[in-house]
């Protein structure tokens, strides 16, 4: 996590581009997408083929590209992702 007004560690900017750039899907979760450099990591991985999905109260610079918006505070959409993952995970085995 990076507080607005932090630098990023610039071995923790590659390490994050590189693994982005290898995932198979990527969660921007409340973030505006339009702080520099972090706003690179979700950008590289879709560029790279990932899945883009965005969870946020308000579309924003992220939701226009991504593959999936996910609409509302990240506390309240991601429980709810997950327990989708796992009765998806379950009835498929």
């Amino acid at each position: 996590m990076v507080w607005f007004g932090e630098a990023l560690p610039a071995a923790a900017l590659e390490r994050a581009l590189d693994l982005a750039a290898h995932c198979d899907a990527v969660l921007a979760v409340g973030t505006s997408g339009v702080v520099y450099p972090a706003a690179l990591v979700p950008a590289t991985a879709h560029q790279c083929g990932a899945a883009l999905i965005d969870v946020n109260p308000e579309p924003d610079a992220i939701a226009r590209a991504a593959d999936h918006f996910l609409q509302g505070p990240g506390g309240e959409v991601l429980p709810r992702l997950v327990a989708r993952v796992r009765e998806l995970r379950e009835a498929h085995g």
